[in-house]
């Protein structure tokens, strides 16, 4: 879905113009195409990706008879039940930043699929960002969500643990979870200091 990857990075883009907040991209190969696969087949390894488990998850590449958008489709991800997929986005955790996830999560006509969820893992406590989204059988569904540290994340903050991307397939019966067109973005806080609606950001570069 290359396509939609350049989608991404001109809502990013768009959003830093029209607020002054630039946003760094923490994730690398997040369509998953760093890998060459034919049709209908699948590997275990990815560059910059870890996977829980040696056949419970990877990347493939789908058949026609999976996906409605199959003519979009390159490489996906996939977690079975109990599996996820990970990335080390090498940095740790910053009071100052907020940080952004943007997935496609897939279902594919042949196979279940009933719960997933989304997060940071940072020195092996996860923060559940997983949104209430309905998946839908045959399609990929985009997700997005958003997280700010607080005085509450203290201790992570100061373990100084590089913040790692998790993606899983909560199920506990047989199912596949896809997963597509990753990011992750960062950028500073907007503060609006005296709540009158406006950014300071916003406000300093109109005075």
């Amino acid at each position: 879905m290359k396509k939609n990857v350049v989608a991404n990075w001109i809502a990013i883009a768009l959003s830093t113009v029209s607020t002054g907040i630039y946003a760094q991209e923490l994730i690398n190969n997040g369509s998953f195409d760093g890998n060459t696969l034919t049709e209908n087949s699948q590997s275990h390894t990815a560059d910059n990706w870890q996977f829980s488990s040696s056949n419970g998850a990877g990347i493939f590449n789908p058949t026609a008879s999976q996906y409605e958008s199959h003519a979009l489709l390159h490489n996906i991800a996939f977690a079975s039940a109990g599996a996820s997929i990970s990335q080390d986005l090498g940095q740790p955790l910053d009071l100052e930043q907020q940080y952004t996830i943007h997935v496609k999560v897939g279902w594919r006509h042949d196979n279940d699929a009933y719960h997933y969820k989304l997060g940071l893992r940072i020195n092996d406590q996860f923060i559940d960002m997983t949104p209430s989204t309905e998946l839908i059988k045959g399609n990929f569904v985009q997700v997005s969500a958003q997280f700010s540290p607080n005085a509450g994340h203290q201790a992570l903050i100061d373990s100084g643990a590089n913040i790692i991307l998790e993606l899983q397939n909560s199920d506990t019966q047989l199912s596949i979870i896809d997963f597509d067109d990753v990011s992750v973005h960062v950028a500073p806080k907007q503060r609006d200091s005296d709540n009158d609606g406006m950014s300071d950001t916003w406000r300093f570069k109109s005075d």
